[in-house]
């Protein structure tokens, strides 16, 4: 297989192999990467070169890719397991359709469901409207001790949740969501925390409230034990996203945390991304930190787990900062990963990158993963089908690169998840040269 800027020393096919074994062969074949592998030297210029190389027509494997994502972009809100919203949607429709009718049960349970389907996709303001709603009911549905406790506190956790995206995200600064916290770590808008803390309190007013849970016997479930551990420890975090820990904190809920015993001349590792412009905002994701454009200095490929969120492509000036290369790396459409891993597999001394995808979300993760051919200059292909990685998908969030043959060039292999609702085999791909 060649591409349109160099002739490859070697092709760049592999034969498949799905293998039993367990995963940790993941992590001997990346100590053999590492041991075995040798990097071409590369001479620094003065900045990145992102077009260096002139722009191709996308090849069909490429475009194919592009279109596989697209439907798993597209499916996403009515089968992801954790970023659709369809039970939010059903909740929400049931809700409109019952309106004041039905008993207090059923209604509280129907705010709660709700509350927690919004909580879980991030729609935090409508989380706590439910919540606050299947609170209010708590009395005249009479709800059993443990399952009231239960409600206060997803209340409780939906606040402090909300009080993270309006400080820590919305308003990121160096020190956000970093422990302990100071200074600009701390909130500035206290809502969120505010209200979290009356919730854990009100939890941990009723320590006896959750009996229920083990028939009236005196003797606490083991969920009502972490619903009240849980709580007590929320508070004290929320007191500190407000500066007010430990005082503010009553004695008797109080967590002492140990001072770390800290080496005298030990550095501090601030948070420069914003100064040097990485601070990219996104799901979970992989990244790569390597030479991706041959100049000599460290770039940075970034991926979310969201399936409709492109790779972002940060090229490193030279001087500590970042350009963002994103729309001339080929990189359009190339979507989601929870996980990326770098090696040669052509043997052409540019760093090539594997996504992976899929982990996660059971039977429902059968996606591909993909094969970045490294073209120079910061640009980059999907070879995923032409490499022969294509033909079955599995779900994955762990790979390594290795010759593990000893002839002179990468193999592959990917540890899959295997559970009750898929069959997924891990697999060893033997590159053919």
């Amino acid at each position: 297989m060649n591409d349109d800027t160099r002739t490859p020393r070697r092709s760049t096919a592999w034969l498949g192999v799905s293998v039993g074994i367990g995963c940790t062969l993941a992590a001997l074949a990346a100590l053999l990467w590492f041991v075995f592998s040798e990097r071409s030297g590369a001479v620094r210029r003065t900045g990145p070169s992102i077009n260096s190389t002139p722009a191709t027509p996308l090849p069909d494997g490429h475009l194919a890719m592009v279109g596989v994502l697209q439907q798993i972009a597209a499916s996403t809100p009515d089968t992801n397991l954790y970023l659709g919203d369809r039970p939010a949607r059903l909740f929400r429709a049931e809700l409109a359709k019952r309106g004041t009718q039905g008993t207090p049960r059923q209604r509280c349970e129907l705010h709660f469901a709700l509350g927690r389907a919004e909580a879980l996709i991030g729609n935090l303001r409508a989380a706590v409207a439910s919540l606050t709603a299947a609170h209010q009911l708590i009395d005249a549905a009479g709800l059993p001790p443990a399952h009231a406790n239960y409600v206060r506190f997803q209340l409780g956790v939906a606040w402090l949740r909300l009080g993270e995206d309006e400080n820590c995200c919305a308003n990121h600064g160096p020190e956000s969501c970093i422990l302990p916290f100071l200074g600009g770590g701390r909130h500035t808008r206290p809502e969120g925390s505010s209200q979290a803390i009356r919730c854990f309190l009100e939890v941990l007013q009723h320590p006896d409230g959750d009996l229920s849970a083990a028939g009236g016997s005196g003797v606490q479930s083991a969920r009502a034990i972490r619903v009240q551990l849980a709580a007590r420890w929320l508070l004290n975090l929320a007191h500190m996203t407000l500066g007010s820990y430990p005082d503010g904190v009553p004695p008797e809920l109080r967590v002492v945390l140990p001072k770390p015993a800290v080496p005298a001349g030990f550095p501090r590792f601030a948070n420069v991304a914003p100064k040097v412009g990485v601070d990219t905002f996104s799901w979970c994701g992989g990244v790569v930190a390597d030479d991706l454009d041959g100049d000599g200095d460290i770039d940075l490929l970034t991926s979310s787990w969201h399936p409709g969120a492109e790779l972002r492509l940060l090229l490193n000036r030279g001087d500590g900062t970042f350009v963002d290369a994103s729309e001339q790396s080929g990189l359009r459409g190339i979507c989601g990963g929870l996980n990326l891993v770098q090696g040669d597999f052509d043997n052409d001394g540019l760093v090539d990158v594997l996504v992976l995808r899929g982990a996660w979300l059971q039977a429902g993760g059968r996606q591909p993963n993909s094969l970045l051919k490294n073209l120079g200059g910061g640009r980059f292909r999907d070879v995923t089908f032409e490499a022969g990685l294509g033909a079955v998908h599995y779900p994955t969030q762990t790979a390594a690169f290795a010759d593990y043959d000893r002839d002179g060039d990468l193999d592959l292999y990917i540890g899959n998840e295997h559970d009750a609702t898929v069959t997924a085999p891990s697999q060893l791909f033997r590159n053919n040269g």
